[in-house]
């Protein structure tokens, strides 16, 4: 072998060396006339800043021996097509007396926040001119990574505790309540460095939410995104802000999210959704852990009325809060002026009567009617809570007595352009049927009430007015017992009364016809036909009646229908303007 041969020779001269000057006693000395072809380094990682899309790496390949001209090939292998290339299209030529070649490697078209390599390979033959006897290292494969930074920063903690509290509104029953203890990261944009993106991980049912901050509007935003639930019934469960969700005509400043980040406390009005149309809306909160925060909660409750000697009338009420807001400042205000009145505590328009310490008020009262005594909590200059008590004053109750027993029916007939039926439409899926008692005001002869009705409980119900001469049934503005967060109290009037056509509501041969339009104050959102039909008198079937009167119902919310736009609990807008029918 050549390396015993190499060792031999060596240990001949050695010795010739001691013994004697004769050089014809040595052996032949090592002299390899191998290139050995070797790439200059093992591997480089190129990092990109985002704007930046392609870059060039030089790849040098050294040789030994360097007397004679000759051409070594390699082999490139790439985690991705389409993303590099080299000039040198895998073959490396030296010219006598060079020993380093340098070729260039172009990476493109490289993505944000994601990484790619290229492997180079010597050739079998390039691999083949390693000096084997002085074992010199002999680097074969030469291995390039790139990476293009994102738009965001690696994820942080964004204090010691790095978790959060998720408080759910309650929309779909699965998601609800408090879920403590969630990661809590957060990043920088790159380009921007007033956007943010929070991140709480194992939400919902085990899945990343992804929030949005811009500190320059100070709005909170969260994309489309999936919760991790799956009905049975609609598939995958969706959450997206509102703003994301809505057209923007009808999206109000409260709809947008805000972060308090004195409190640690995220704000997010969000929208469940799924393909079929939504479930509902509501505001749902983010508390991150690792503050002291202020206490701002306030309680307003009536108490009852008080009549002095001179026949003054005062409703008394009882405004608790809590130690961190400063004052409160209160005011009575009628139904129809209490969003007025809210707003000018707010902003000082409407003085109110102040209150420094809680306790129980009394505010003077003249007219009977339904009022608001709303109270706004102050700190720091500014409103930090805000409450109300309904009370009625002076209001004499009607009183109703059971007259007949029958079954309503919802949606009999949805009304289009033509006035043709259609399977959809209305307060619950058509065809619905609910046992339901006929009362007769004691007061007015004309005035009449159908209970249980829509969302209303116990004997509040579909109250109308009958005019026995003709027939013809009045339903005017009568709600239902239902409140959107999104759209406000919602109502029942019919048709003709409504304004939208002239199909009038009516009574005939044991069966009423309503014709309802059901809207909140600015839009009718369904119009309709709605049954009811006698079963019987009261007093001949009490038992049954009885059973009706008290029973609970189990089904208190629209339900998703072909046809419609929106999921449980909501109706599809059909109309934006009232004096004329259209069809959905």
């Amino acid at each position: 072998m050549k390396i015993n041969k190499y060792i031999l020779g060596l240990a001949v001269a050695v010795l010739g060396g001691l013994s004697s000057c004769n050089t014809d006693a040595e052996g032949t000395l090592y002299n390899s006339d191998l290139e050995h072809v070797t790439f200059d380094g093992t591997s480089t990682s190129v990092s990109l800043s985002v704007d930046e899309s392609s870059t060039t790496i030089p790849v040098t390949i050294n040789r030994g021996v360097v007397a004679n001209a000759s051409t070594i090939t390699f082999k490139a292998e790439a985690s991705e097509e389409g993303i590099f290339s080299n000039d040198a299209n895998g073959t490396v030529t030296f010219a006598p007396g060079q020993n380093t070649a340098t070729f260039n490697v172009t990476a493109a078209n490289l993505e944000k926040e994601k990484s790619y390599t290229y492997t180079l390979s010597l050739s079998d033959a390039a691999i083949a001119t390693a000096d084997t006897i002085t074992k010199v290292t002999q680097n074969k494969v030469y291995t390039i990574k790139v990476k293009r930074e994102g738009d965001w920063t690696a994820w942080e903690e964004w204090n010691e505790k790095g978790t959060a509290v998720y408080k759910y509104s309650g929309i779909i029953s699965v998601l609800s309540g408090d879920q403590p203890n969630l990661k809590f990261t957060y990043r920088h944009n790159v380009l921007n460095e007033n956007l943010m993106q929070f991140k709480l991980e194992a939400w919902g049912k085990n899945v990343e939410l992804i929030l949005n901050y811009d500190k320059s509007t100070g709005v909170v935003s969260c994309a489309p995104q999936f919760t991790g639930v799956v009905s049975s019934d609609y598939g995958d469960v969706y959450i997206s802000d509102i703003p994301s969700y809505f057209p923007p005509e009808d999206v109000t400043p409260e709809d947008y999210g805000s972060f308090d980040e004195e409190q640690g406390i995220i704000k997010i009005p969000i929208v469940y959704f799924v393909d079929a149309g939504y479930f509902g809306w509501g505001s749902e909160y983010v508390y991150i852990d690792g503050y002291e925060r202020s206490d701002y909660s306030m309680t307003v409750a009536y108490f009852g009325k008080l009549t002095t000697s001179e026949d003054q009338n005062f409703l008394l009420a009882d405004i608790t809060f809590a130690k961190d807001v400063e004052y409160v400042l209160y005011a009575l205000a009628t139904a129809d002026k209490a969003d007025a009145t809210l707003a000018g505590l707010i902003d000082g328009s409407i003085a109110g009567e102040k209150l420094k310490e809680s306790g129980r008020v009394q505010v003077p009262v003249t007219e009977p009617g339904t009022y608001y005594l709303i109270a706004v909590a102050f700190a720091g200059g500014k409103a930090v809570n805000s409450e109300a008590a309904k009370i009625k004053f002076g209001v004499v109750e009607e009183t109703w007595t059971p007259k007949f027993i029958g079954e309503y029916e919802y949606t009999v007939k949805d009304y289009t352009d033509d006035g043709e039926s259609e399977p959809w439409g209305g307060w619950y899926p058509a065809g619905t049927k609910v046992d339901a008692i006929l009362y007769q005001s004691d007061s007015d002869e004309t005035r009449w009430k159908i209970a249980p009705w829509a969302d209303l409980e116990g004997e509040e119900g579909l109250i109308f007015t009958m005019d026995e001469n003709t027939g013809i049934v009045t339903v005017d503005q009568v709600y239902t017992g239902y409140t959107s967060a999104k759209n406000g109290e919602f109502f029942a009037s019919d048709f003709v009364t409504y304004g939208v056509g002239n199909y009038p509501s009516g009574y005939d041969d044991g069966v009423f016809y309503f014709n309802l339009a059901y809207h909140n104050v600015e839009e009718p959102f369904c119009l309709v036909m709605d049954t009811f039909t006698l079963t019987g008198a009261y007093e001949a079937s009490s038992r049954a009646a009885k059973a009706i009167s008290k029973a609970k119902r189990s089904n208190h919310k629209m339900t998703l229908r072909r046809g419609c736009k929106l999921a449980p609990q909501y109706f599809a807008p059909i109309l934006k303007n009232k004096s004329t029918l259209k069809k959905k």
